[in-house]
């Protein structure tokens, strides 16, 4: 399944990657136990190795762990370093 993923965005590489964070599923991003307490973010980037890296991270994973996301760094994007902006609250 990592090889199909990473192909696939190979040849379509996403021009804009958002994760909504907001509550967070830990096993399946479709099914599964919610995280608690919810992860409460929304992650967004150019660069969808990067979003992937950062998301596996709030989930309290290593990205080098995920098959897809170690293939695609350095290809369709870097896994590291993250360069994380936060908004700030007027």
């Amino acid at each position: 399944l990592d090889e199909a993923v990473f192909d696939l965005n190979r040849y379509r590489t996403p021009d804009f990657t958002v994760i909504d964070a907001a509550v967070g599923m830990a096993k399946a991003h479709l099914w599964g136990p919610t995280c608690s307490p919810p992860v409460g973010k929304i992650v967004a980037s150019y660069d969808p190795v990067a979003v992937d890296a950062y998301g596996t991270g709030l989930l309290k994973k290593s990205w080098r762990d995920i098959g897809h996301i170690k293939m695609a760094n350095g290809i369709l994007g870097r896994a590291e370093p993250l360069d994380v902006r936060e908004p700030t609250h007027a």
